[in-house]
């Protein structure tokens, strides 16, 4: 239709909407600081992320939409190919919405877990690819839970501070970087078996 779009955010509470075929670009102004932008086709096009947690959907018109505003404090998401989105929230919670943005709580390691991988940032947490998996760092460690089975998490080490991870494309692997420039490879699998340092 538009061609391609790139969406790209200031922390100073200022997101750019750039249509690259058109070679034109909107400003959009949003009520507090930009933590992050996503693609997220569930919820019609690139959502921002602030700092507080509220979600914004941004417009071509130029505007800033308000979505999900029953929804706690969120930190990433992940659209689905079967419409749902996943939302990781700062407490460390994961919800999913279907496709009228009806939110349900998914149930999780007890609470005592989650008090010990508080999340900092969207660097701090990623789904998988499939929507099976989902990760999240503190200091030295790595939470990984499985979203299917409640009962299913496991606890990593890293041995020093996680900087970044991801998935790989299939949802089998986790990646993990940091400080000391070590990136360590798990087999989610199988029982997050350590396979590279």
């Amino acid at each position: 239709e538009g061609g391609a779009r790139l969406a790209t955010a200031v922390r100073e509470g200022k997101a750019l909407l750039w249509q690259v075929n058109q070679d034109t670009v909107t400003e959009i102004s949003l009520p507090g600081m930009v933590e992050s932008v996503a693609c997220i086709p569930a919820l019609g096009g690139f959502v921002a992320i602030l700092e507080d947690g509220r979600l914004f959907r941004l417009e071509d018109r130029g505007a800033a939409t308000r979505i999900l505003a029953d929804a706690p404090p969120v930190i990433t998401m992940r659209s689905l190919a079967d419409g749902r989105l996943l939302i990781g929230a700062r407490n460390g919670e994961v919800w999913s919405a279907d496709a009228r943005q009806k939110l349900a709580k998914l149930p999780g390691p007890p609470r005592a877990v989650l008090h010990d991988f508080p999340i900092n940032g969207p660097q701090d947490a990623v789904f998988s690819p499939d929507g099976h998996w989902y990760g999240t760092a503190f200091d030295r460690r790595i939470l990984l839970r499985s979203l299917k089975d409640a009962k299913v998490f496991r606890t990593l080490d890293y041995s020093k501070s996680v900087e970044s991870m991801q998935f790989s494309g299939n949802s089998s692997y986790l990646a993990a970087g940091g400080e000391g420039g070590k990136a360590l490879i798990w087999n989610v699998d199988r029982k997050s078996t350590r396979l590279n340092s």
